[in-house]
């Protein structure tokens, strides 16, 4: 899927499938395919063809958008990461500090994949809670959820992480789930802290289709928790409904040991940003393209589940 994809970047900068197969030295025909292809696979329509031309869906311009930097994240960046390998170009140590709970279940699965097509890179990793600001000065690259105000840096966004209720199967079974928001006050909820660790005492509840908003008094939760990570744990093994990011419940979604309470309601949305130097080394640029790599293929299989 990521070469077709890279392939609508493409097509969508060229604007013209003649122009895009001539770039890419083959037939309009075999692009078009291509894009067809990735039409079915996405099952939604990226263009709106004529007879001479095509114009942009409104989808195909959110996809464009959402992969316009990672075009080149297809089997062309992989099989150059092996040629780095073998020449030694990404050679030597790199010291990567990422936010623990996106990284644990899009980065920590697929490490071995990075350090197989590079074998001669160490990588030293620091998994923290919360980045504000450059951790020390031999960090490499950090992946925070907050761009660093910093001029010698430069924030890359990677992708916007979504958060919903979510509960373990046992506890429908005991005590039924809420269809409505308003019927969360019947039920045990985890509470969460801000940054500073100050108590949140409402939980901001917005509707993902009407944008609507409704606040969940939280002020007598009997527990608070400030990491979303320990937020999934508590809730896998207790009688409480949480909030915690979504990426981090996809495999629990799937084996059935967590349910989504209310999807239709999201408890807050964040961005995560790659924060480099300006100038990056052949090393560091081959684990940022992995981490693209990495978002770009989970993006797509939520794409596809949706």
């Amino acid at each position: 899927m990521l070469d077709d994809i890279a392939l609508f970047i493409k097509l969508y900068d060229a604007q013209s499938f003649k122009k895009c197969a001539e770039l890419l030295n083959m037939k309009a025909s075999t692009v078009s395919k291509h894009i067809m292809n990735l039409e079915y696979t996405l099952g939604k329509s990226l263009i709106t063809r004529t007879s001479r031309s095509f114009k942009p869906t409104k989808f195909g311009k959110y996809i464009y958008c959402q992969f316009k930097h990672i075009s080149s994240y297809t089997q062309e960046v992989l099989n150059t990461y092996n040629k780095n390998s073998k020449e030694n170009k990404s050679s030597g140590v790199l010291n990567v500090s990422m936010s623990a709970a996106i990284s644990y279940e899009l980065i920590c699965p697929v490490l071995d994949e990075f350090i197989k097509l590079n074998p001669n890179t160490q990588l030293n990793m620091d998994f923290t809670i919360n980045i504000t600001n450059w951790p020390t000065d031999n960090t490499d690259i950090v992946l925070s959820v907050n761009p660093i105000n910093n001029p010698n840096f430069e924030n890359r966004f990677l992708r916007t992480e979504y958060a919903y209720l979510y509960c373990r199967t046992e506890y429908v079974l005991k005590y039924g789930i809420p269809l409505e928001p308003e019927e969360l006050v019947n039920h045990k909820i985890i509470g969460t802290m801000d940054v500073n660790k100050n108590p949140l005492n409402h939980l901001v509840l917005k509707n993902n289709k009407t944008n609507k908003e409704f606040l969940v008094d939280t002020s007598n939760v009997s527990i608070r928790v400030n990491n979303p990570l320990h937020l999934r744990r508590i809730g896998l093994e207790s009688d409480f409904i949480f909030g915690t990011w979504d990426s981090l419940c996809v495999r629990d979604i799937e084996k059935e040991n967590l349910i989504k309470v209310l999807p239709e309601w999201s408890t807050f949305e964040i961005d995560f940003y790659l924060v480099t130097h300006k100038i990056v080394t052949p090393r560091q640029q081959s684990f940022i393209d992995f981490i693209y790599h990495c978002m770009s293929r989970d993006y797509c299989h939520v794409l596809q589940r949706t």
